[in-house]
């Protein structure tokens, strides 16, 4: 059994997981919509995706907006990044798998965690002109061998959000995306903030997915060249998605389309139903923290995909 949260500026959420979702004002829907960014004839708008065509839409996407008679198929349009955040704000070692990982402990499920590691997740923010797109190549920096990262879940805000409790977080939430929190292990050795905010280090998409409830149990999955490297559950978290707007919104006043990033989920070794793909580490990095991390080099493919909301494919370049 799980440890209860110990954070006194975080309410808990009692609400029970369930397999339907619900849109703010409570009304049951079937399955998720899509809706996405794109380019189109110099022209970028956004548009309702169904099956294998996109319907453009009119107005604010975050206030007033109609369906459009414009029908365009995906496949002549350039998927952009699904919002141009203000702000991003990410949770680190928020997952119960990450925490065991810190702790040096063996990793064999969720588990239990000693009373002593139930700290508050940290809080960082990633700048906006890291923001990439489906398709997009993620750069490796100038004098560096490689980058590092982890596949996570996005919350899209729907609205202004400052001090929003836990039991009122849905009613802030506009749908979730795909997202790869990118950073740069060897620039970390001495500054970690510009690690993490390199141009293309927070690549997001392919499009939005509403009508979700928070409390659904969702998959986050990061193949490298194909192979399994990374699979979690929306369950690991230590602080739900509700309790983390929250906490983000205790901290900072967010904006329509601005993104929270959940924190990562899982990673090698734990997947039990498939092999885990072999990806090298960097070395002479345990002088930052003790986990090994991986190290994607120029040439390789990552994917990051979550049931019920899609994929994002990018390639690893060096860019100059």
């Amino acid at each position: 059994m799980r440890p209860p949260l110990s954070f006194a500026q975080v309410e808990t959420d009692s609400s029970n997981k369930s397999s339907l979702s619900f849109d703010a004002a409570g009304t049951l829907n079937q399955s998720p919509q899509f809706i996405a960014r794109y380019e189109y004839r110099n022209n970028v708008e956004y548009g309702l995706v169904r099956g294998e065509t996109v319907i453009g839409l009119d107005g604010d996407l975050f206030g007033d907006h109609s369906v459009s008679d414009r029908s365009i198929a995906i496949a002549d349009v350039r998927l952009l990044a699904p919002v141009t955040p203000r702000k991003i704000i990410g949770l680190g070692s928020n997952s119960y798998w990450h925490r065991s990982k810190m702790a040096g402990e063996d990793i064999t499920g969720k588990g239990s965690i000693p009373a002593s590691q139930l700290k508050p997740p940290a809080v960082f923010e990633k700048a906006s002109s890291s923001v990439a797109g489906p398709g997009d190549r993620v750069c490796i920096p100038e004098g560096t061998t490689g980058i590092s990262g982890s596949a996570e879940l996005a919350v899209i805000i729907s609205r202004r959000a400052s001090n929003v409790s836990t039991t009122d977080a849905g009613n802030y939430i506009f749908g979730y995306t795909c997202a790869f929190d990118g950073f740069a292990p060897e620039i970390a050795v001495n500054d970690f903030d510009k690690a993490k905010n390199y141009p293309t280090f927070c690549p997001i998409g392919p499009w939005i997915a509403t009508g979700i409830h928070h409390n659904e149990l969702m998959e986050v999955i990061m193949r490298v060249n194909g192979g399994l490297h990374q699979k979690g559950y929306t369950d690991d978290y230590i602080l739900g998605i509700a309790d983390a707007v929250s906490l983000v919104t205790s901290r900072y006043e967010l904006e329509a389309g601005d993104v929270i990033l959940v924190g990562a989920l899982g990673g090698g070794g734990i997947a039990e139903d498939e092999e885990i793909a072999d990806v090298p580490g960097f070395t002479d990095i345990e002088q930052i923290r003790a986990v090994a991390y991986p190290k994607y080099q120029h040439g390789d493919t990552l994917e990051v995909s979550i049931d019920r909301i899609g994929a994002i494919r990018l390639d690893v370049r060096y860019c100059s």
